[in-house]
């Protein structure tokens, strides 16, 4: 995510010139939440990394749906 949001040009999105299709939303506040969010991302592969092979990928989705809702 910190490799994509230095890169330019590239359309609509945050890059370090324009903020594109997010006003609310520059360069240093998109670094800012992706590093918040390491917790959630190493979570995340975690879960995928230990779930079991042949279980449904619903209760997987589920997992992460729970640890998304907590990284809010």
């Amino acid at each position: 995510m910190l490799s994509e949001v230095v890169t330019w040009p590239k359309p609509g999105l945050v890059d370090p010139v324009e903020h594109g299709a997010h006003p609310d939303m520059d360069v240093f506040t998109f670094i800012k939440s992706a590093t918040s969010l390491r917790p959630y991302f190493y979570q995340a592969a975690q879960a995928g990394i230990h779930f079991p092979v042949g279980q449904p990928l619903t209760r997987l989705f589920d997992q992460l749906r729970h640890l998304g809702l907590k990284a809010k």
